[in-house]
């Protein structure tokens, strides 16, 4: 069982879902979506190219996800690139407001 928490304006809905097929892998879901076996829940970023080619159509347009947290997972300091440092940088300045 799954729950997906949704919003519209002020109207908020919790959603109980009983998936017949259940991945943490988010390439997963998003395939078996794209072979017509469901729907997938994911970020907008992830699936813009499938919704602009039209292997995915949005649904729910009106209803919007509670956000969630982005983690940038990278090697501890002394191991760490001066190119993965500058855009670890890059998106801390980006990602303030």
């Amino acid at each position: 069982m799954t729950l997906w928490h949704l919003s519209k304006g002020q109207a908020k809905k919790t959603l109980r879902i009983e998936p017949a097929l259940l991945s943490n892998d988010g390439s997963v879901a998003r395939r078996w979506a794209e072979q017509g076996l469901g729907i997938v829940l994911r970020s907008q970023w992830d699936v813009s190219d499938a919704i602009a080619s039209g292997r995915l159509v949005r649904v729910l347009a009106d209803w919007q996800l509670a956000s969630a947290p982005i983690n940038l997972l990278v090697p501890v300091r002394k191991h760490r690139s001066a190119r993965v440092q500058a855009l670890t940088e890059f998106l801390e300045t980006a990602l303030k407001s």
